[in-house]
C-alpha cells in the first residue's frame, strides 16, 4: 500500500467519525430543550430579577489601574526596587540562610525517623544546604518548563529532554 493508499483510507475514517464530533453533549441538549418545549420561563424570570438588584455604573463598579510609584514593596521584607535587580536577589530574600538551616535539619530528623521505621532499617544519608537547593530548583524549573510526565524530564528523547535537570 502506497502512501496515498495509507492517507486515502486514514481521511475516510475520519469522515465517518466526523459526524459524531460535529456536535457535542451540550448541543444535543439545547436541541432537545427546544424541542420538548422544555426551555425554562422560570430562569428567565429569575434571571431578570437578579438583574434588577444589581444596576452597573462605572463609578461604583469600576476601579482603575493601580500604579506603584514606590520604589520599595513592603511587607515581610523590604525589596528595594531597582533597575539592576536579579532573581536570585527577590529569591534569596525569602529563602535565607536560616530558612535554609532549618530545612536542612528538619529533613535530616525526618529522614532518620523514617529510615529507623522500616525493617530493616534503611541507610539515610544527612543532605546538606546544596542538595536542599539543588531540589528546589528543579521544582521551580519543573514548574516553568512543564511535562506531560515527572519522568520526562529525564528523557534523552529531544524532545522532552531537559538538560539542567536530567544531569
Amino acid at each position: 500500500m502506497d502512501s496515498d493508499q495509507k492517507s486515502n483510507t486514514s481521511d475516510s475514517n475520519f469522515d465517518d467519525e466526523s459526524d459524531y464530533y460535529d456536535r457535542n453533549e451540550s448541543d444535543l441538549e439545547i436541541d432537545e430543550e427546544l424541542t420538548n418545549g422544555n426551555g425554562s420561563e422560570e430562569e428567565d424570570t429569575i434571571e431578570t430579577e437578579d438583574e434588577k438588584e444589581f444596576k452597573w455604573n462605572w463609578d461604583g463598579n469600576y476601579s482603575p489601574d493601580t500604579s506603584f510609584t514606590s520604589k520599595e514593596v513592603k511587607g515581610h521584607t523590604t525589596i528595594t526596587l531597582t533597575n539592576d535587580i536579579r532573581p536570585i536577589y527577590i529569591f534569596n530574600k525569602f529563602f535565607t540562610q536560616d530558612v535554609f538551616d532549618l530545612i536542612v535539619k528538619q529533613t535530616n530528623i525526618y529522614g532518620k525517623q523514617k529510615s529507623l521505621e522500616r525493617e530493616p532499617a534503611s541507610n539515610w544519608q544527612k543532605v546538606d544546604e546544596k542538595i536542599i537547593r539543588s531540589f528546589l530548583g528543579i521544582l521551580i524549573i519543573m514548574g516553568l518548563h512543564r511535562l506531560p510526565r515527572i519522568t520526562d524530564y529525564w528523557s534523552r528523547n529531544k524532545i522532552f529532554y531537559t538538560e539542567v535537570i536530567a544531569n
